[in-house]
């Protein structure tokens, strides 16, 4: 028999917002949807085609460069194709994660905060098990992978909510036909 105090562990969260966060509005998708393709296709042609366009060779200020020569609050030469992909990813993961649904109701606040909370605790088990099995390399890759994987577990986890929320509401009605 199981104690009570662990089903509490993993049942949902029962969380009570009294405070109001502020969403950014329903068109916010819009231009976050577009700047993560956009980013994801920058990302792959960085990854997989060694794209880096000579424009994009430019000085910029670096608190600590060793790539080429070491720097340290100083100006570095680098291209910037690797860094465009990583900014347009997150400015769009971010616009998807802070922006209302199309009809947005009152519940969904407790579903945002429930999806944040167990991201936090997924992408710490996933970074935990990521340390004790990859080394060298293929750590740092996963290092770069985890700037992500928080918002991506918070959109796969919140959207799950969602379409359960539609599942149990429509059991619930009857129909009309």
């Amino acid at each position: 028999m199981v104690p009570k105090s662990a089903h509490t562990f993993i049942a949902p969260l029962r969380i009570k917002t009294p405070v109001k966060f502020h969403l950014l509005s329903y068109q916010f998708k819009y231009p976050g949807f577009g700047s993560l393709m956009a980013g994801c296709f920058m990302a792959y042609l960085v990854i997989s085609r060694n794209f880096k366009p000579d424009f994009l060779d430019v000085p910029v200020f670096a608190i600590y460069s060793s790539y080429l020569n070491k720097v340290i609050f100083g100006i570095t030469q680098t291209n910037l194709a690797d860094e465009m992909a990583i900014i347009l990813l997150l400015f769009g993961l971010a616009l998807l994660a802070v922006s209302k649904q199309k009809l947005e109701k009152d519940h969904y606040m407790k579903m945002r905060v429930n999806a944040l909370v167990w991201s936090v605790f997924l992408n710490t088990i996933l970074m935990v098990v990521a340390a004790l099995t990859f080394f060298g390399m293929g750590y740092l890759i996963i290092l770069i992978i985890n700037t992500f994987s928080q918002l991506v577990i918070y959109l796969i986890l919140f959207n799950i909510l969602l379409v359960s929320d539609v599942i149990k509401r429509n059991r619930k009605e009857p129909s009309i036909y």
